[in-house]
């Protein structure tokens, strides 16, 4: 399989198919045809115990083999490019042929083989396979693994090197997987979209975000950030490989169509959209009242720290001091951790945890099953469905709320109530502009609709926080 970048001399993935229709896996097309043999015999493929079924199931048994076997041939000796399926069975026909010659098969078997593709002796109103993927308009078929095959190729598996090598981390981290998942999953949409080409510029770039458009905007800036760190990867590679002598217009065409996808802005909402709200009180204590010991602390943790999942989920007994109220949190993307202080009504609730849970200093502090934070986003969401608070109506738009509102609503009273510059510290973020980036929209937002109804004490608060 090659993968191009930039400009294009060869596009040509592993074989010369060209995909202009849905591709289908083995597996779709089988189950298709099976639905459709039961519609035409009035049998219900779930009722096992009727008489019909009992009759016809060896005879739909061996249809779906064959077929299956004849779509196999078709995946990898014609790179899944179906056509007329009558000519291409008879192509199959002559390799089954060619195996009795060579006595790979014995002279029945090659007969089996090919029962059922046109037609059913017993059954005339049947269509055979054949017949009936040319009817249905299957043309096209890929493999179900095609996902896998692509991770596995070498520039993806030495991009995902590269990662851990530029890493500042000392510690193991989902950040190199994360983003050659990202890659694999941007490169196999190309794949299936460009006739089977894999060529990724700035154009194929931005059709894949527009066709993912349905996703939050953070999510597309993220994939965004890994299709970039990937043509870096790429570009570096590719200098690396071409020397100064043979650095003619192609090179020079792909560093600048390179460059021209590093220089993609990120998607942007506009000044009326908010990305993420607070939660707003009354939402805040119906979750409380409803949580278990445990759940109560992963709400009070985010929304009266504005701690993230994964600094949840890291947070051991032995991190935190009860004595002097703070808390040693482990940050992302950093290899040192961050004191925290924590506030009292808290401090008070993880020493009564401490002694309900019976748990001891090495142990983490919230005990979810599980080797990642998702496990405990996982549990937040499924604890928010069951309890019907998913969602909040704010300004007659509902929102979905996940674990990371919790930080957002910490951050929104933290700016009332301590201002910009203290919220960005308590938040660990780099800079203040972090912090007014992510967290300020919603807080000006919501003052903007009432700023006329202000009192003079509100609006001088307001100024000299902001």
């Amino acid at each position: 399989m090659e993968i191009s970048v930039g400009a294009n001399k060869k596009q040509e993935l592993g074989s010369n198919r060209r995909i202009t229709g849905k591709a289908w896996t083995i597996k779709d097309v089988c189950e298709l045809y099976h639905d459709y043999l039961c519609l035409k015999l009035g049998i219900n493929r779930n009722d096992v115990e009727s008489s019909i079924y009992s009759e016809t199931r060896p005879i739909i048994s061996k249809a779906k083999s064959n077929l299956s076997l004849f779509l196999k041939y078709v995946l990898e000796n014609l790179g899944g490019e179906i056509g007329d399926a009558l000519n291409t069975f008879e192509r199959y026909s002559l390799f089954l042929s060619t195996q009795l010659e060579m006595e790979e098969i014995t002279a029945n078997r090659c007969s089996y083989l090919k029962m059922y593709a046109t037609r059913y002796r017993k059954y005339p109103e049947l269509k055979g396979f054949v017949v009936w993927i040319n009817d249905v308009k299957i043309k096209h078929l890929k493999d179900k693994n095609t996902t896998y095959q692509i991770k596995g190729h070498p520039l993806v598996l030495e991009f995902a090197q590269w990662l851990k090598l530029r890493s500042k981390l000392n510690r193991e981290s989902k950040y190199a997987k994360a983003a050659t998942d990202a890659v694999s999953l941007f490169i196999r949409w190309v794949q299936e979209n460009h006739n089977g080409e894999v060529h990724i510029n700035a154009f194929t770039v931005n059709q894949y975000l527009n066709a993912k458009s349905d996703l939050a905007l953070t999510t597309l800036n993220k994939y965004l950030d890994w299709i970039k760190l990937f043509c870096k990867f790429f570009m570096e590679r590719f200098e690396k490989k071409t020397p100064p002598s043979r650095r003619d217009d192609f090179y020079h065409n792909t560093i600048s169509e390179i460059k021209e996808i590093l220089n993609l802005r990120k998607k942007e909402y506009d000044d009326t959209q908010v990305e993420r709200i607070a939660i707003p009180n009354e939402h805040l204590i119906k979750m409380l009242n409803l949580a278990d010991e445990r759940m109560k602390m992963v709400i009070r943790l985010g929304s009266e720290m504005g701690l993230r999942a994964s600094s949840m989920f890291a947070l051991k007994v032995k991190d935190i001091d009860l004595n002097n109220k703070r808390m040693m949190v482990q940050l992302k993307g950093r290899n040192q951790p961050q004191v925290l202080p924590i506030p009292v009504s808290l401090n008070n609730m993880l020493a009564t945890y401490f002694t309900s849970q019976k748990i001891k200093p090495e142990d983490k502090l919230l005990r979810f099953n599980g080797q990642e934070p998702a496990t405990l986003s996982s549990a937040f969401n499924q604890f928010l469905k069951k309890n019907g608070l998913k969602y909040v109506d704010k300004s007659g738009k509902l929102y979905g709320i996940s674990l990371h509102n919790l930080r957002h609503t910490f951050a929104y009273n933290s700016i009332d109530r301590f201002g910009l510059l203290m919220t960005s510290r308590l938040l660990c973020h780099k800079s203040v502009e972090v912090t007014e980036r992510h967290y300020l929209k919603d807080k000006l937002t919501d003052a903007l609709y009432k700023v006329y109804e202000m009192d003079e004490e509100e609006i001088k608060r307001m100024k000299e926080m902001w």
